[in-house]
């Protein structure tokens, strides 16, 4: 990772509002980053699915099967904690975690 795309992922993680809901965690993001990874408690075994919304389009990620294996557009649960890694875009999103 170069200095300016470590300084671009530590920019949206530091200003990016995070609010979470039901199965839900909305982002009003100031700046895109392509490879935005973060971990959140996620009891109980989860159905296997977690998708992006931006607008009307809807990315689902593919879960793989090691914290080790997560990339973009990956995500892995495992003892109540998921890890996701997606492209966050620049204003408004939703990732949902069923």
């Amino acid at each position: 990772m170069k200095l300016s795309e470590a300084a671009g992922y530590w920019a949206a993680r530091e200003l990016t509002a995070i609010a979470s809901g039901d199965h839900t965690l909305a982002f009003r993001a100031p700046f895109a980053c392509p490879d935005f990874t973060l971990a959140w408690a996620a009891p109980g075994p989860g159905s296997g699915r977690v998708s992006l919304r931006v607008g009307t389009t809807v990315t689902e990620l593919r879960e793989v099967s090691s914290p080790l294996r997560v990339e973009t557009a990956t995500f892995h649960h495992h003892n109540g904690r998921m890890i996701a890694c997606f492209r966050l875009p620049k204003g408004n999103s939703r990732l949902r975690h069923a």
